[in-house]
């Protein structure tokens, strides 16, 4: 089972530049896309203040999307480095904005560790934009989260494929 979800994390990574919506979350793929969800909220060709619903009925969270962890990791894999290039990319032209990046986990461990877990994954993220496509860090705030957020409900009858979603790290644009 551990193996067609990376298959298929691997798989929504190389496909094809295109953003996509699933649980509520907008995976932008590509510089324009990015760009245009936080300057117009448009996911997918979808504006997010109308596309409630679009998911298993899980509204879009405006100004929110995400990007998806292996269990018990914050470590960034060479799978994500062109997804993160196009992400550096859209930061250095919106360079008006200011964004908060949240780290998450699936309720798997103790509750303190995935707080720290959630934590890690978020640094990780900010370390890798800031060194890679020089973002200035005060642009770039986290948070962590760890299990207190789950995106699909009830935690104790989540499947594998439903605690993958809340590996996560988000990126929320800042008022």
């Amino acid at each position: 089972m551990k193996t067609i979800l990376f298959l298929y994390a691997l798989f929504m990574l190389i496909t094809p530049a295109r953003a996509d919506v699933q649980n509520g979350l907008c995976f932008l793929k590509t510089q324009a896309e990015i760009e245009n969800f936080y300057r117009h909220g448009h996911c997918a060709g979808r504006s997010t203040r109308v596309a409630k619903g679009v998911s298993k009925g899980v509204s879009i969270q405006p100004d929110r999307v995400g990007v998806l962890f292996e269990f018990d990791a914050s470590a960034l894999k060479p799978e994500f480095y062109a997804l993160l290039a196009e992400w550096g990319s859209a930061l250095q032209n919106l360079a008006d904005m200011h964004f908060s990046i949240h780290g998450h986990t699936d309720y798997i461990g103790d509750a303190a560790y995935n707080l720290q877990l959630s934590q890690q994954r978020a640094q990780s993220v900010k370390d890798y934009l800031v060194r890679m496509y020089q973002i200035d860090p005060a642009r770039l705030q986290i948070a962590a989260y760890g299990e207190s957020q789950p995106l699909r409900g009830n935690l104790q009858q989540q499947s594998d494929h439903d605690r993958r979603w809340n590996r996560r790290v988000e990126f929320v644009k800042m008022p």
